[in-house]
C-alpha cells in the first residue's frame, strides 16, 4: 500500500513540474492584481497638469508635464513637436486615422493604452506609427508602459511602419521598455512590430517587449523590428507572437508573396550594426 502511495505522490510531482499556463499580455489589469501593460498600480500618482479632452491635449506646452485624468478621443496629432512628460495614467487615447505626435523632441511618453474602433493610424508618409511616424534630431526619448490596440498602415513604395514608432533616425537615442503591440502592422516596404527601422547613427533598446499582432510588407520585416543598419541595437525579454510575411496585395486586389527579408525578431541586421 505504501509503494501504491509513494508512487501516486512522485505522479503528482513530475506533472506539476510539466505543467505549463498559458500567459497572455494584455493593456487590463490582471484577476491576480499585477499590473499589466499600460495599467497603473493602486496608489500612483501621476505629477504634472491634468488633461481631460482633446483640447485640453491640443493646447499642451510642448516641454511641459501632462497626464491623462481620463480616457479621450482626439481626431488630430499634437501639432508641435513634444518635448516634456505624457503620462496616460493608465488611461487611454482613442485614435481616429492619425499618430498621438506629429514630431518628438527628447521626452517620455508612458503608462498608456491606444484603441480605435473602425480606424487605424494610416499614411503616405516615409514613416508611419500609432504614438509617433519619426524620432530624429538626436533626441532622447524613453517609451514605456505602453499597449498599442491600434492597426498601422503605410502605404507607397518606400514607406515604413511600425505600431509605435515608423523610424528612429538622425543619431536619437530611444528607449521601449515593457511595450505590447496587439494590431497589425502594414507597410508596402518595410515594417516592424514595434519599430520600421533605426538608421543614421542612432541607438534603440528594447526591454520586455512583445508583440502579438502579424507584420506584413514587401521587405525587411521583423515581428520587433523591420531594418536596422550600422547602428546600435539592444533586445532583453522580448517576444514575438504574430506572424510575419511578405504577402502583398496590389493595385488591382490580387495577392502575392514577395522575396523579402523576414525575421521573427528582426527582419534584417545589417552592416556593422552593434
Amino acid at each position: 500500500m505504501k509503494k501504491i502511495i509513494s508512487f501516486a505522490l512522485a505522479v503528482v510531482m513530475i506533472a506539476g513540474l510539466f505543467s505549463v499556463i498559458p500567459m497572455t499580455v494584455t493593456a487590463e489589469e490582471s484577476s491576480t492584481g499585477v499590473t499589466a501593460v499600460g495599467a497603473v498600480p493602486t496608489g500612483y500618482v501621476p505629477v504634472g497638469t491634468a488633461i481631460e479632452d482633446e483640447a485640453g491635449f491640443a493646447n499642451m506646452t510642448a516641454d511641459g508635464k501632462y497626464y491623462l485624468a481620463k480616457d479621450i478621443e482626439i481626431t488630430e496629432s499634437y501639432a508641435s513637436k513634444f518635448t516634456g512628460t505624457f503620462d496616460g495614467n493608465g488611461y487611454s487615447i482613442k485614435l481616429n486615422g492619425k499618430p498621438i505626435f506629429s514630431s518628438l523632441g527628447s521626452c517620455t511618453i508612458k503608462n498608456l493604452t491606444t484603441r480605435a474602433t473602425g480606424e487605424h493610424v494610416t499614411g503616405k508618409s516615409t514613416a508611419v506609427g500609432a504614438i509617433v511616424g519619426t524620432v530624429s534630431g538626436s533626441s532622447n526619448v524613453v517609451f514605456e508602459n505602453i499597449a498599442n490596440n491600434v492597426s498601422v498602415t503605410a502605404t507607397g513604395t518606400k514607406t515604413t511602419a511600425g505600431a509605435i514608432v515608423g523610424t528612429v533616425s538622425g543619431g536619437s537615442t530611444v528607449v521601449f521598455e515593457n511595450i505590447v503591440n496587439n494590431a497589425p502592422v502594414t507597410s508596402e516596404y518595410r515594417a516592424g512590430g514595434l519599430v520600421g527601422v533605426i538608421n543614421d547613427k542612432s541607438y534603440v533598446r528594447f526591454v520586455r517587449c512583445v508583440n502579438n499582432a502579424p507584420v506584413t510588407g514587401s521587405n525587411m520585416l521583423g515581428g520587433i523590428l523591420g531594418y536596422t543598419y550600422g547602428y546600435s541595437l539592444e533586445m532583453f525579454d522580448c517576444v514575438n507572437n504574430g506572424k510575419v510575411s511578405t504577402l502583398i496585395v496590389d493595385k488591382k486586389g490580387n495577392f502575392y508573396y514577395a522575396n523579402g527579408q523576414c525575421g521573427g525578431m528582426v527582419g534584417r541586421h545589417g552592416g556593422d550594426t552593434k
